[in-house]
């Protein structure tokens, strides 16, 4: 059986390329890569620009989205404990699972909401 060094020689050789002892003991250069070994330097790859004519449309900036999840977490998870705690007796579990809970039913309708508020320009200037 052949030792694991000799066995993995290749692919030392193709991996580490001429800086292992195994690629240096090989009697031709390993090349590694899609470069063409006879050509000396390749020319760059010519870039594709696109141009895209601008239209009066404006593309929005973002929106509020962040900010109305938190809001809306926020007030759910406080709803959510207030809710717990008219019940009676409660755990600790309890109150976690309500302020998580409460979080997530607050937090996805908040984040709905506040996308549709654009960020950037103020809803109330005339146009």
């Amino acid at each position: 059986m052949l030792p694991l060094r000799l066995a993995l020689a290749p692919l030392l050789a193709a991996t580490l390329g001429a800086a292992s002892p195994v690629a240096a003991q090989s009697p031709t250069p390993v090349r590694v890569g899609l470069s063409n070994p006879t050509s000396e330097t390749a020319a760059p790859a010519p870039r594709l620009r696109l141009e895209v004519p601008r239209t009066g449309i404006e593309a929005a900036q973002g929106s509020h989205w962040r900010t109305g999840g938190i809001i809306g977490a926020g007030v759910g998870a406080v709803a959510g404990l207030l809710l717990t705690g008219l019940n009676g007796e409660f755990t600790a579990g309890d109150a976690v699972f309500a302020v998580g809970f409460g979080a997530l039913v607050g937090g996805i309708p908040g984040a709905l909401i506040g996308s549709l508020f654009p960020k950037g320009e103020s809803s109330r200037e005339p146009k």
